[in-house]
């Protein structure tokens, strides 16, 4: 009788059951299992690292063990350790090397997050040229490019990068971002040079975030606006407190602008004319807090559209009533964070669908 009922009303039962529940049903009988083991095995979490106390194989190892278990996956994160020190003297690599073989048969999989090490760097990204661009993939690679790298001539269906870049593989990071063009809506680079690095066109790209490791001195965004200008799908971006920003921004650059994080020097330099409503401030430097709330109350109002989200970081002792003038300029918001809380701003939220 089970065997008869369509898949999708058992999906729906082994929805509401416990994990424990889930287990048991997986054994009742062959028209149960495969809904349950959907529910067991929909996401997978990859690590590289186990406990050298564990006397029973790790989750890992346990999953690359019983291979078809996979087939079940729609979620698939690998997480390989990257640095010699992120493994702790109680902590031993596994391999994953076999993974790499399973993952074109694995037809459920929809999202993809890989972090990768050098040891699978080459193979990882030779499996991702054969999977097409049907799937949502997040690469993070955390050092950078090995010099002897072999790149496929095939596109790579890449839709978040997470890439370091420094003079050595400057070239070769263009390759790769050559190779991810098509697919890729969210960019995050780790700057390790003196200046801009070499970027092909991205046409699709939508999220950038720049983090500059080099302690240089041309942390200046302005040197990335020919970048920008050609890049005007971009509606979200991120540049870490190092970069500055002395000149105004001119209206073809981030014409599409929506979300910013930033510091008070970028900050007030990109809001202006441009359809920001989601802003984050990071204010370090040490100047009035009175002269930081006024030029913010003054900036914020410049956004074409209200502004409906609202972060501050900063370690300054911002006082209530300074916050509450900024505030009361955004009848829009509907989400404002603060690192140190006041009780007297969070007040005036009573009674507005707000998220404080």
């Amino acid at each position: 009788m089970l065997a008869q009922l369509p898949f999708e009303i058992i999906d729906q039962v082994t929805e509401c059951l416990s994990l424990e529940d889930i287990r048991a049903v997986a054994c009742v009988c062959s028209a149960l299992r495969q809904p349950a083991l959907v529910r067991l095995f929909g996401t997978i979490r990859i690590r590289g690292l186990a406990e050298t106390a564990d006397t029973t194989p790790s989750h890992t190892e346990a999953i690359l063990s019983h291979p078809n278990l996979l087939q079940y996956t729609s979620r698939l994160i690998v997480e390989e350790p990257q640095f010699p020190f992120q493994v702790l003297p109680d902590q031993r690599e596994i391999s994953i090397h076999s993974l790499w073989s399973h993952l074109p048969m694995m037809h459920r999989l929809t999202y993809l997050e890989l972090d990768l090490g050098p040891s699978n760097e080459a193979i990882g990204l030779s499996t991702l040229a054969g999977l097409g661009l049907t799937k949502e993939i997040e690469l993070n690679l955390r050092l950078p490019l090995t010099p002897d790298l072999v790149i496929s001539d095939k596109p790579l269906p890449v839709r978040s990068l997470s890439i370091p870049v420094d003079t050595t593989g400057d070239q070769l990071a263009r390759r790769l971002l050559q190779k991810c063009s098509q697919s890729l809506r969210e960019l995050r680079l780790f700057i390790q040079m003196n200046g801009v690095p070499s970027i092909p066109p991205l046409p699709h790209l939508c999220e950038l975030s720049l983090h500059a490791v080099f302690l240089g001195d041309n942390t200046d965004l302005a040197l990335w606006f020919p970048f920008l200008e050609q890049h005007p799908t971009i509606t979200r971006l991120s540049v870490d407190t190092r970069y500055t920003l002395a000149v105004p921004t001119p209206p073809n650059v981030l014409p599409n602008l929506q979300s910013i994080k930033a510091s008070k020097m970028v900050t007030e330099r990109l809001i202006p004319s441009r359809p920001v409503h989601d802003v984050r401030v990071e204010w370090y430097c040490y100047t009035s807090s009175q002269i930081f709330v006024d030029i913010m109350s003054r900036v914020l109002r410049l956004s074409d559209v209200p502004l409906t989200i609202l972060q501050i970081t900063t370690y300054h002792t911002v006082r209530s009533e300074e916050l509450i003038k900024i505030v009361q300029t955004l009848p829009k918001l509907r989400k404002f964070t603060l690192d140190k809380p006041r009780y007297e701003v969070c007040q005036l939220f009573k009674g507005r669908s707000v998220h404080i």
